[in-house]
């Protein structure tokens, strides 16, 4: 097999040779010769481990009910089960759910839909979403990639330009996050839609929040009617000992996002979470985002068996 035909992300083309994976199980894959052990889940994603032979029965069940896919205004029994699901675990009581095909897009989603609440309720002026200087929040849609606070936004930033700031200064475990905290408030003007967070922080530098931290942020949120949004699209499903990380800081995100490891990569799916009040503004008003597999049947799926597991375990 002959690699020169496939751009990898994120790397120079000219000597990449990657390894060919033939098989895996567990925490191991294989290529030639080498039996390598998978320590990150592929890129945070196969919390439940490769060839799980219940996640696998998914696939027949899927493939024996007929259906390839149907659109979005139709419904399939486990995309209903799951949005049920998701919005008892999330505790966003009365929430609904959009769905995406991975983090980027769902990231993308949700700050578009933060900014579209805001204008249905009639306050125009709020079109500006602030993110950490270090933050990811995805690198294959323009919104995600201005959102980030990492280098991989730079090129970006030549051809397009948004109101999406990554300049929330990260908190420090030094000073309990006070000098951070203090700084964004200055940076919490009246035009600013809302804010995203990582549950917990990833590629970008994985920088500890101090206890009660995103507590403090929200409640500044609340008192300015910003909206916070909560990306556990790299911390969720169990990584940090918790269905989602911010259950650590106490707190009820406005939208949630989350992404691989609710299906463990055994087929691409994502979710943005949204609570009562933002979600009921749409009982009026179209939802103007959306894609052709949003919700896909066998992605539902394979979720609902990947959440059969964490919460057995």
């Amino acid at each position: 097999i002959r690699h020169t035909h496939t751009l990898v992300p994120w790397f120079r083309q000219g000597k990449i040779q990657p390894r060919l994976v033939h098989y895996a199980d567990g925490p191991y894959i294989f290529t030639q010769g080498s039996k390598i052990v998978d320590f990150t889940s592929g890129a945070m994603v196969v919390n439940l481990g490769h060839n799980n032979q219940y996640i696998k029965k998914a696939f027949r069940e899927n493939i024996d009910t007929g259906i390839a896919y149907v659109p979005s205004n139709f419904a399939t029994y486990d995309r209903e089960k799951l949005s049920d699901r998701l919005i008892d675990i999330s505790k966003l009581t009365n929430g609904k759910v959009l769905y995406g095909n991975a983090g980027a897009d769902c990231n993308e989603m949700a700050t578009f839909l933060a900014t579209e609440y805001h204008r249905i309720n009639g306050n125009e002026n709020k079109v500006r979403t602030l993110s950490f200087a270090q933050s990811f929040h995805g690198g294959s849609t323009i919104r995600a990639s201005l959102l980030s606070g990492d280098a991989r936004r730079k090129s970006k930033t030549l051809y397009y330009s948004l109101p999406l700031e990554p300049i929330m200064p990260n908190p420090s475990i030094k000073d309990d996050g006070k000098e951070s905290l203090e700084q964004i408030e200055k940076l919490l003007t009246e035009d600013v839609s809302s804010i995203v967070v990582e549950g917990s922080s990833g590629s970008a530098g994985c920088i500890l929040y101090p206890d009660n931290y995103l507590f403090r942020l929200k409640k500044m949120c609340e008192e300015r009617n910003i909206l916070l949004i909560c990306d556990e699209v790299m911390s969720g499903f169990g990584r940090t000992g918790e269905l989602f990380a911010h259950f650590k800081q106490n707190i009820e995100p406005d939208i949630i996002t989350c992404a691989k490891a609710i299906t463990c990569g055994y087929s691409q799916l994502g979710a943005v979470i949204l609570n009562n009040k933002v979600s009921e503004s749409y009982n009026d008003n179209p939802v103007m985002c959306g894609l052709t597999y949003s919700g896909h049947p066998l992605g539902c799926r394979i979720a609902n068996k990947c959440l059969d597991l964490y919460l057995a375990n």
